[in-house]
């Protein structure tokens, strides 16, 4: 009986460990621009998406947007209605660099725990077409804290994903 008790324990133990979360490309913190491939023309506008993959504890971000400005410009950076901060974030700075934006975006301070978690659109950036090439857009100096300040779980480990604009 004490065998079979022993038998029973492995087994239970070799089928939790077999089928626990390994932390797979889904659990893995990141950030992306949408879509990562476009096409405009002359003129034209697009929206592009700054997004964020599997945050735990997000309250605030910063970050730059680095892209050749010889081919494309921003002309404004809005908070979508389904902004993964919820109703109570606000822009906290959108500047032009020398090579892009940089960007600040937190939620509003409540005695609340007002951390999120989970994935989702932090800004859309509405990009105007200046002149024929490509450019990579992409993010650099990523700043993403919690409530108290501190870099959110994982961040050491964020992996970011560029997108690329056509003009023709």
């Amino acid at each position: 009986m004490k065998a079979i008790s022993i038998s029973m324990t492995v087994a239970m133990v070799v089928l939790l460990v077999g089928c626990s979360d390994t932390g797979g490309p889904s659990r893995k913190l990141s950030m992306r621009i949408d879509p990562a491939q476009c096409s405009i023309s002359m003129d034209d506008e697009i929206i592009l998406a700054a997004k964020i993959v599997s945050a735990k504890k997000l309250f605030a971000a910063s970050f730059d947007i680095e892209f050749d400005n010889d081919i494309i410009d921003v002309e404004d950076v809005t908070v979508p209605a389904s902004c993964i901060l919820g109703s109570d974030c606000t822009i906290c700075s959108f500047n032009e660099t020398e090579h892009g934006i940089s960007v600040g975006i937190g939620r509003i301070q409540t005695p609340e725990d007002d951390n999120v978690s989970g994935s989702g659109t932090l800004v859309e950036i509405h990009i105007r077409a200046k002149a024929n090439g490509s450019t990579t857009v992409s993010f650099q100096n990523v700043h993403i804290i919690d409530e108290a300040g501190n870099p959110i779980p994982r961040m050491e480990k964020l992996q970011t994903k560029h997108a690329t604009v056509t003009v023709q």
